[in-house]
C-alpha cells in the first residue's frame, strides 16, 4: 500500500564501524519509512560526510543517531558542522516512563510496534534485512513487569545479525515525531526530555 506523507521527515542511523555490522540509514514521515540504505566498512568520517550530503539535500526536521560507541564521534563532529538537527540517542538511558520499560530502547522498540500494529497503514520497504531484523528480537518482562528488548550481542549468540535496519527505523521514534495526517497521536516524548541523562 501506498502511503502518501506531508509530515516532517525524521532519519534514523544506527552506525557501525567494521565487521559484520551494518550502518543502516532509514528515513520516515509519518507513516511512510522508506529508502533503506546500509553501508559495511565505512570509518566514521566517510559516514558524517554521507549525512552532511543527505541533510543539505533532503532537509530532515531531525537526525536521530544511536550514540553509542563510534556513534557519539558521529554527532559530536555534526554538531561542530553546525547540524543542530542531529540528536544522539543513547538507548541504554533511563526510559520516559521507567516503570513500564527497562531503558529507552524498550520504549522505543514498543513505540515503533505500536506505530506498524495500528489499523491504519503503514509503508515500510521492501526488505528481507529490515523484516528480518524486526522480527527476530526476543523480548522478557523483568521482576518489576518492565519490558526489556534481547540486546544485540544476546541476540549475536542466537546466530542472528545485529538488527541494524530495525534499530534504525526505532531511532526515528526518539523525540516525539509520531502524528500522522489523521491527527491521531501516541506518546509524544516533550523537547525538554531530549537532553536529560539517567
Amino acid at each position: 500500500t501506498r502511503v502518501d506523507s506531508q509530515s516532517n521527515l525524521v532519519i534514523g542511523i544506527d552506525p557501525a564501524r567494521k565487521g559484520d555490522d551494518r550502518t543502516a540509514i532509514i528515513r520516515r514521515r509519518g507513516r511512510r519509512a522508506y529508502n533503506l540504505e546500509t553501508h559495511y566498512n565505512i570509518d566514521t568520517m566517510e559516514l558524517v560526510g554521507i549525512i552532511k550530503r543527505m541533510i543539505d539535500k533532503e532537509l530532515p526536521r531531525r537526525v536521530c543517531i544511536d550514540s553509542i560507541g563510534i556513534g557519539a564521534g558521529v554527532v559530536d563532529r555534526l554538531h561542530e558542522l553546525g547540524y543542530g538537527m542531529v540528536e544522539g540517542v543513547n538507548v541504554a538511558r533511563r526510559a520516559m516512563e521507567p516503570d513500564k520499560y527497562k531503558n529507552l530502547r524498550a520504549e522505543l522498540w514498543d513505540g515503533m510496534r505500536d506505530w506498524i500494529t495500528q489499523e491504519m497503514s503503514v509503508e515500510i520497504p521492501d526488505s528481507d534485512e529490515l523484516q528480518t531484523d524486526l522480527t527476530g528480537l526476543g523480548y522478557k518482562y523483568d521482576s518489576s513487569d518492565r519490558l526489556q528488548i534481547e540486546g544485540k550481542e544476546d541476540a549475536k549468540k542466537r546466530g542472528l545479525l545485529s538488527p541494524d535496519t530495525s534499530d534504525a527505523l526505532m531511532l526515528t521514534f526518539y523525540g516525539g515525531e509520531y502524528v500522522n495526517e489523521g491527527g491521531f497521536e501516541v506518546k509524544r516524548i516533550p523537547d525538554s526530555f531530549a537532553g536529560r541523562l539517567i
